[in-house]
């Protein structure tokens, strides 16, 4: 059996950065990220965002590769509100942040991804927990 604690915080924008993520479906969106994490192996301790972009922290094994699972969650989940909500005009950007996180410093970026939409009504954002600005 082999142990392993491989911590990331993940972020990526929906399409052109544009507010894509409603609020109807938002939880569904969430759920099925965390549930399709699961399946691919990993472990999610945080899903959150706001209409702009979404926030994932997973611990992924070491046998799947980052960019696979983020390519995964990506495109299934597009796939999923496309078709239960295709008035939406869903579709993410095709950048994505990726951050590691120590296990120490796991349960601060966790709580901060719960209170997403928190920080971003109070600007009390975190700039290195953030998506970096365009002009960065």
């Amino acid at each position: 059996m082999s142990i392993w604690q491989l911590y990331y915080h993940i972020i990526w924008p929906a399409k052109d950065h544009r507010p894509l993520i409603q609020a109807a479906w938002e939880k569904e969106l969430y759920t099925y990220l965390g549930a399709k994490a699961q399946e691919l192996g990993c472990v999610p301790s945080a899903i959150n965002g706001t209409p702009t972009h979404v926030h994932l922290v997973l611990s992924i094994p070491p046998s799947v590769a980052v960019s696979d699972v983020i390519g995964l969650l990506k495109a299934g989940s597009s796939r999923r509100i496309t078709k239960a909500y295709p008035e939406a005009g869903f579709a993410w950007q095709r950048d994505s942040v990726i951050y590691s996180v120590s296990a120490v410093g796991l349960e601060r970026i966790t709580g901060y991804v719960k209170a997403q939409k928190v920080h971003h009504a109070q600007g009390t954002l975190i700039a290195g927990f953030e998506e970096p600005k365009k002009d960065d």
